[in-house]
């Protein structure tokens, strides 16, 4: 799909896998500003939440095309 995995820093159109509980995965997209959007369950809405996040990065992928 043109995402490879990638180390470092965070950067903005980087998709992050995060872990928020024991058996739960979540993704999310690094935006600009220091923040990330993701679907919130509890809300039921898209949101921007401020880095760093609240929960442990499992994984970063980047488009190809922005390495």
């Amino acid at each position: 799909a043109g995402f490879v995995r990638t180390g470092g820093g965070v950067r903005p159109g980087d998709l992050l896998l995060t872990r928020p509980g024991p058996a739960q995965l979540h993704l999310l997209i690094a935006a600009r500003n220091q923040c990330a959007i993701h679907a919130h369950a509890g809300l039921g809405q898209v949101v921007a939440t401020p880095m760093p996040l609240p929960w442990p990065i499992m994984r970063k992928w980047r488009f190809s095309e922005l390495e």
